[in-house]
């Protein structure tokens, strides 16, 4: 069994930072936000999707800590009544579940 942790609580604190605290404590996975409430000061999610450096980096970060991303996080609402927020939301979770799928995150 694995133990999995969201890092957006860690958010104050740089990503290598953050995954070395939570290997530290025996944690297996972790869940990154990428965008809406969670943020994404772990994890620019746009960048990433653009370069495929980013994406080898990070993979290669969260690697180096004996860890694997289990899942991306963006907490919003593409079904909100406001147009425009709906719009961004759906954006935002359309380019999370392809930034999941180009870093191999499993289902």
């Amino acid at each position: 069994m694995d133990v999995g942790v969201l890092t957006v609580p860690l958010g104050e604190q740089s990503l290598e930072d953050a995954l070395s605290y939570l290997s530290g404590i025996g944690v297996d996975a972790v869940e990154i936000g990428c965008g809406g409430y969670p943020g994404e000061s772990h994890l620019d999610r746009r960048a990433a999707l653009e370069d495929p450096a980013v994406r080898s980096d990070l993979l290669e970060t969260v690697a180096d800590h004996d860890m694997r991303i289990s899942a991306l996080a963006t907490h919003n609402n593409p079904l909100h009544p406001d147009d425009e927020r709906a719009s961004e939301a759906d954006t935002e979770l359309r380019e999370a579940v392809e930034l999941a799928d180009a870093l191999g995150v499993a289902p």
